[in-house]
């Protein structure tokens, strides 16, 4: 037992550096880790790894399991066989033998479903690569009508944007948040982009909530993140369906000086306010506990630029 538990774990790490390794030397080799088909490659490896960690617990529980009845059988099927021989000092100790089998097997048994835990933990609950921006959205109202250019300064990660961005948007903006694209005419509510990268939550701290609450959780946090209803409604609107079938979701938000470090946005003229609220979630299986994410009271006074996006783990 001791022997399979430490080549296990040597698989396991091994496995885990292979990883980490393939991440980095992606990273270092300038690969485009934000375009759709490396988006596809990183998903699918997360999804292999995953697999294969779980059924690495699943096989070594069904080992172990196997062998705790195999012992309890050879035991029962002795035991029967040798019912008229019981005083026999062989049979007793040949039975205080299968009863030291067994226990050892029942304790390795043990074992084996902490270790399988801990690879379902690591598969479901540990995410492995970093995590790009979903539908990040910018919604402008000046105080009054005027032309307002928008940069995003790390253009090289963005992998979709709508209108089509080249070096900075440039919009005729109203104090309803009416846009009209100085390029194309075409008129808009809402300027789109996704791409970036962020870190990934270290889970300890957050939100942890039933998929049923997540409406009703959405609502309140977003009200103190700053967001009006109709901007709520949209992010809800958006989220929801990845979020509300789960059993449980993890939820962190990430803070404006980790957004504006990840993607600078330069906006002239400079708003009064500007609101980033960006959304990190994990669908769990099972509850976990975490400190509770503190969140600052936002409000909005005069030019205001809010961006709201998010990302699934």
């Amino acid at each position: 037992m001791k022997k399979m538990i430490k080549k296990l774990l040597i698989l396991i790490y091994v496995f885990l550096i292979i990883i980490n390794n393939v991440s980095f030397a992606m990273e270092n080799n300038n690969m485009d880790l934000n375009s759709e088909s490396m988006n596809e490659i990183l998903g699918a490896v997360v999804s292999l790894s995953r697999f294969v960690l779980v059924l690495i617990g699943i096989i070594i529980f069904l080992v172990l399991f196997y062998k705790y009845i195999k012992a309890i059988n050879i035991y029962i099927k002795f035991k029967k066989n040798n019912k008229d021989r019981v005083d026999n000092d062989s049979i007793e100790n040949k039975l205080k033998k299968l009863d030291k089998a067994i226990r050892r097997a029942k304790f390795n048994l043990g074992i084996g479903v902490v270790i399988s835990a801990f690879l379902f933990f690591v598969a479901f609950v540990v995410h492995l690569t970093i995590t790009f921006a979903e539908k990040p959205i910018i919604y402008i109202y000046p105080q009054e009508e005027q032309t307002v250019t928008v940069k995003l300064e790390k253009e090289d990660l963005i992998t979709c944007s709508y209108p089509k961005y080249e070096e900075k948007w440039n919009v005729l903006a109203k104090p309803n948040g009416d846009l009209t694209d100085l390029k194309t005419g075409r008129k808009l509510y809402a300027l789109y982009w996704e791409g970036g990268e962020f870190k990934n939550p270290d889970y300890k701290e957050g939100f942890v909530i039933k998929g049923e609450d997540s409406a009703k959780f959405l609502e309140e946090k977003l009200n103190i993140l700053g967001l009006n209803e109709k901007e709520a409604e949209e992010f809800i609107i958006y989220w929801l369906p990845k979020m509300e079938k789960n059993k449980y979701n993890y939820i962190k938000f990430v803070s404006q000086e980790e957004i504006d470090d990840q993607m600078p946005l330069e906006i002239d003229p400079k708003p009064d306010t500007l609101i980033r609220v960006y959304m990190q979630f994990k669908v769990l299986p099972f509850k976990i506990k975490v400190k509770e994410q503190e969140l600052d009271k936002v409000e909005r006074s005069g030019f205001t630029v809010v961006e709201w996006g998010g990302s699934e783990l």
